[in-house]
């Protein structure tokens, strides 16, 4: 008996070998099957479930685990606010009393080799153009250019889809997808749809050259890393001045993806001469930041100023409310209105 937990050794390891996803479908916690054997979180998108490992990973706050205890613990019962011996108690009663099949190791899954479904793509690009350009406050120019180079379309139910192209190569290797309407009952707290198409190629992400790697085919210089294609492409519109660029989305804060983009570099000898990190400014960006530049001294820092947003998108945001402010300030009587709108948008969004 563990005098501590008041239970035993073995009651503590059978719950955690208990299946995860059995267990997540006995909690009622959505998952969305991505590939024969990795499930991605409904509610938090960056919680990844390889199944025949029994093993989670949530990405966006670094932590990881293995089996339905760690899981119910660390993840279930993450925002608790109670003391870490009382979690773990209700940790343990939530997996015993469940009706979650016991985990059984299975042989490797072979990954299905991605394939594109191109019957979900319209020939329309309004909804998706109108989300970037007016909402999330992208250049109309450098939208249009990537979705001209085939890196951005829009399927039929309006969504926006950033395609993977293998740089070397320009294959297709995944997707991933961006909604462009609020639905809070069916996409929880975030209110839109945010995915990756399943069996996309693992250690990949959406990647965009900056315009003269792709007029001049030139190879790369400097690659950026960020969490998210539109952080990637809100930081490619705040530095229009970055040429010789890779802006590559990670699709999360992504070790895989980070060190699988750097081997390609090597092995193709891109002449690379920077290496930096544009991912969001908070705990867990922070913290992979710092463990980036551990294992690697020279990785660069680029993460945007705290004071005007914590990522990218927010700052592009925040300079686009600003260029309003400041057109509407040249006739103040006519715009009062107008810009005291604007004003207290803006702090909102700080």
């Amino acid at each position: 008996m563990n005098k501590k937990y008041k239970y035993t050794q073995a009651e503590i390891a059978a719950a955690n070998k208990v299946d995860i996803v059995s267990y997540c479908q006995d909690r009622g916690i959505n998952l969305q099957q991505i590939s024969n054997d990795e499930f991605r979180g409904v509610e938090h998108d960056s919680l990844v479930i390889t199944r025949s490992k029994n093993a989670f990973f949530w990405n966006s706050r670094q932590i990881h685990g293995r089996g339905a205890l760690n899981f119910a613990k660390d993840y279930e019962l993450e925002n608790e606010s109670t003391p870490k011996e009382k979690r773990f108690m209700l940790a343990m009663e939530r997996v015993t009393n469940s009706n979650a099949s016991e985990f059984v190791k299975a042989k490797s899954v072979e990954r299905t080799p991605f394939k594109l479904d191109k019957a979900q793509f319209d020939t329309k690009f309004s909804k998706a153009w109108s989300y970037l350009v007016k909402t999330r406050g992208l250049n109309s120019k450098l939208v249009n250019f990537y979705h001209d180079q085939s890196l951005i379309k829009q399927d039929k139910y309006g969504n926006a889809i950033f395609l993977w192209k293998e740089p070397q190569t320009n294959k297709i290797v995944g997707a991933s997808k961006q909604g462009t309407w609020i639905d809070h009952d069916k996409y929880g707290k975030r209110g839109t749809l945010k995915q990756i198409e399943k069996n996309s190629t693992y250690g990949f992400g959406a990647s965009f050259p900056s315009a003269d790697l792709i007029k001049e085919k030139q190879l790369p210089e400097k690659m950026i890393f960020f969490e998210s294609p539109i952080d990637a492409l809100s930081y490619s519109n705040c530095h229009p001045k970055n040429t010789r660029t890779l802006f590559i989305s990670m699709e999360g804060l992504k070790e895989e993806v980070f060190k699988n983009y750097l081997k390609i570099a090597g092995q193709n000898n891109w002449p690379v001469r920077e290496v930096s990190l544009g991912v969001d400014n908070d705990e867990a960006g922070c913290n992979f930041v710092t463990k980036m530049q551990k294992n690697m001294p020279g990785v660069q820092n680029e993460q945007p100023d705290k004071k005007f947003g914590k990522d990218w998108n927010d700052i592009l945001r925040t300079y686009r409310q600003q260029e309003k402010i400041k057109s509407l300030n040249q006739n103040p009587k006519k715009n009062l209105a107008k810009r005291q709108a604007l004003l207290k948008r803006a702090s909102r969004m700080r």
